[in-house]
């Protein structure tokens, strides 16, 4: 994530940048006006919730919408 932190940062006038994680589609969320919708609290309730959840998307095959990116995000920026 601070790859993509830097990057954005820079606000170059043209870049590449390469979602690594094919199964979430993080940036193709991002460069669609992705915005997080979970309370970035940084405390442990909230974090298994989330964690919990997120595996609940992925093993639904749900990891590409838009609550898994928001989800994504904040376990990136918890971790």
């Amino acid at each position: 994530m601070a790859g993509l932190g830097v990057a954005l940062s820079l606000m170059p006038d043209h870049a590449l940048l390469n979602d690594i994680n094919a199964q979430i589609n993080f940036y193709s969320w991002l460069k669609r006006g992705l915005r997080i919708s979970v309370s970035m609290e940084n405390e442990p309730e909230f974090f298994y919730r989330y964690h919990r959840r997120f595996n609940e998307l992925i093993a639904k095959s749900h990891a590409d919408s838009r609550e898994a990116a928001s989800l994504f995000d904040y376990l990136n920026r918890m971790l």
